[in-house]
Parts: structure tokens; sequence; C-alpha cells
């Protein structure tokens, strides 16, 4: 048997809607109604039924929301007036 090696997968991956549901914590409702506030990422096609979202967006939309959260908006106002 002729041993084959086969390039590694890229890190970057498409998540369906259950893991981003467990990833985000969100339900889907939620997720939805962000979508269309525009503060989520969108999904991308992957066929005439089908939908996924990009792990490195969903990622940094978890970063974001750490950081704000444990940043808000009046603490930095008071670390930029040196208070």
């Amino acid at each position: 048997m002729v041993n084959q090696s086969y390039p590694s997968l890229p890190q970057r991956r498409i998540l369906r809607l259950p893991a981003v549901k467990a990833i985000t914590g969100l339900s889907r409702s939620s997720i939805y109604a962000f979508m269309v506030r525009g503060v989520f990422p969108t999904p991308i096609s992957l066929g005439s039924r089908a939908v996924g979202w990009d792990a490195s967006e969903i990622n940094d939309w978890i970063e974001t929301r750490l950081t704000n959260s444990r940043h808000p908006k009046n603490d930095q106002k008071l670390v930029k007036e040196g208070r």
C-alpha cells in the first residue's frame, strides 16, 4: 500500500448554526436579530438550503463583546481624561 501525504486543513473553518449557538451562548432568534441590527457576522451560503459562519468572524465578535464588557465606554472616557 502506498503511503499518501495529505495537506493539512487550513485553520479557517465554517460553523453551522448549532456550533455558533453553542460557542456564543445565543439563541437562534438572538443571532438573527443581531444580524438584522448589523452587530453580528452574517452567514455565507453553503448551498441552496445551507448557511454557515466564518469561525474567525465569530471569534472576533466574541473578543469584541468581551473587551466592551470589561471596559465600558464610561470607563474609557475616564481613562482618556486621566481620571
